[in-house]
């Protein structure tokens, strides 16, 4: 809000704790003081609908993104990963593009990722489930130990 306020002129219990400008700040404080609690419940708002839409998805960068007024679209849509891959495997396979061999063993891959989001508990918006955006290396990573190490998957 470029807003700049001298550390003395500061009330950080203003404002229902959201904080506030002092009177000392001079005679604009009121309208600061309305338009930080504007830009306050504005934030509130937002964060409440992302969390109706998304739950459990806010991030630093979330916030970040609602504080610098960027429009929030999510880069994979909400797509869950698995059905995303599922349905790939079916369209590569429907067009003869793998084998049934390949098919059959990505859909099981797919199963074992699903057991393993929800034993080590990565899944975000459901405990079985990750949306697409949110698979990083470091998971994958994860997931890799993770399948060396339980004996009866490698049966």
């Amino acid at each position: 809000m470029n807003i700049f306020v001298r550390l003395g002129d500061w009330n950080e219990k203003a404002n229902k704790g959201c904080g506030g400008v002092r009177a000392s700040y001079g005679p604009e404080a009121n309208r600061i003081n309305s338009l930080l609690l504007a830009r306050a419940d504005k934030i509130d708002g937002l964060l409440a609908e992302y969390q109706e839409k998304y739950p459990n998805q806010i991030t630093a960068q979330v916030i970040a993104d609602f504080l610098a007024d960027k429009p929030l679209t999510r880069e994979d849509k909400g797509k869950d990963f698995i059905e995303f891959v599922l349905e790939r495997l079916e369209s590569d396979y429907s067009r003869n593009r793998i084998g049934r061999s390949r098919y059959e063993n990505g859909k099981s891959g797919m199963n074992i990722f699903r057991i393993f989001l929800r034993a080590t508990k990565n899944g975000t918006y459901k405990p079985d489930s990750i949306y697409l955006g949110e698979i990083s290396v470091e998971l994958i990573d994860e997931y890799i130990r993770w399948r060396r190490e339980i004996p009866m998957l490698h049966k």
